[in-house]
């Protein structure tokens, strides 16, 4: 069966500072009009609680996670991992992990997100992520190590990779990974 990774480069801080806050006015901007009863119930809840005690199902507190890293960053282009089987990605993960630079599709797709409060969903989204500090070494070794790979997906996602460090360093974000 085949999966999706979706990776977002996100202001890490800020996504943390909106869980909790009590703030209103940003849980009205996080809604959108097609967003499902439950959704809506997970972002209110990971707003506006403020004592991390979360009634709503894990999965949905996972979207809800989602939509603050879209508000507080942006989705990256994901051809590359998008409709390929946990089988292909732990191949390519594998080649992946040759080139040096420290980081794995699988710190992507089952590392926590930012949110570490959050409870483990037992379905999809899984989250993952590489923090903002790991972000500026990856790049600077991407950039000196020039990875390649025999591997035609394998290069692909260096390429990718190497895009996504640049968006995430450029902007001082870390990326989010969410697993489907």
């Amino acid at each position: 069966m085949s999966r999706s990774l979706s990776v977002y480069a996100t202001d890490f801080q800020a996504v943390v500072s909106a869980a909790g806050c009590g703030d209103r006015a940003l849980l009205k901007e996080l809604r959108r009009s097609d967003d499902s009863k439950e959704l809506l119930a997970a972002l209110e809840e990971l707003v506006v609680r403020t004592d991390g005690a979360y009634s709503q199902p894990a999965e949905w507190l996972g979207f809800a996670q989602e939509r603050l890293c879209e508000v507080y960053g942006r989705m990256l282009p994901n051809e590359c991992v998008s409709a390929i089987s946990l089988t292909r990605l732990e191949e390519i993960d594998a080649g992946f992990e040759t080139t040096g630079l420290g980081l794995t599709l699988q710190g992507l797709m089952y590392g926590g997100g930012p949110l570490r409060q959050l409870p483990w969903p037992s379905d999809f989204p899984s989250t993952g992520r590489w923090p903002p500090e790991v972000i500026a070494p990856a790049l600077e070794l991407y950039e000196r190590l020039a990875p390649t790979s025999d591997d035609p997906d394998v290069d692909a996602l260096i390429v990718a990779v190497g895009d996504w460090l640049s968006v995430a360093a450029a902007q001082r974000h870390g990326l989010v990974g969410f697993y489907y």
